[in-house]
């Protein structure tokens, strides 16, 4: 179940038709919350780690950052309405997360600057 999960979070990400966002809004919430209870496999994390941006080396280690950001990403490269945060996202406390991510990503204060 987790490595599916990853798998289409992982798909969504890329933009993968026909609706990513609903995609990622049926699994960021479960993955990031794995990554956040140290409880995904490295089998699981090895589909997700080539996609989501890394950190610096001394918090590439952060799991949880690096999906943040990597969410951020996706909503910059592919434009995507940041309404539709709110899909993807339905934890008050990891939107906040989510948004403070955004300030680290290139194109992500832009974003913020929309997103209401």
């Amino acid at each position: 179940m987790n490595y599916l999960a990853a798998l289409l979070l992982a798909l969504g990400l890329q933009n993968a038709a026909p609706i990513p966002i609903k995609v990622i809004g049926l699994c960021f919430q479960h993955i990031h919350q794995l990554a956040w209870d140290d409880k995904m496999p490295d089998s699981t994390w090895i589909i997700l780690d080539p996609i989501v941006p890394h950190l610096l080396w001394i918090h590439d280690w952060d799991k949880c950052e690096r999906l943040r950001r990597g969410l951020i990403e996706a909503f910059v490269k592919f434009r995507w309405d940041p309404e539709h945060l709110h899909e993807c996202i339905k934890n008050d406390d990891l939107l906040v997360q989510v948004l403070r991510s955004a300030k680290s990503v290139e194109g992500g204060s832009a974003l913020l600057s929309k997103f209401s």
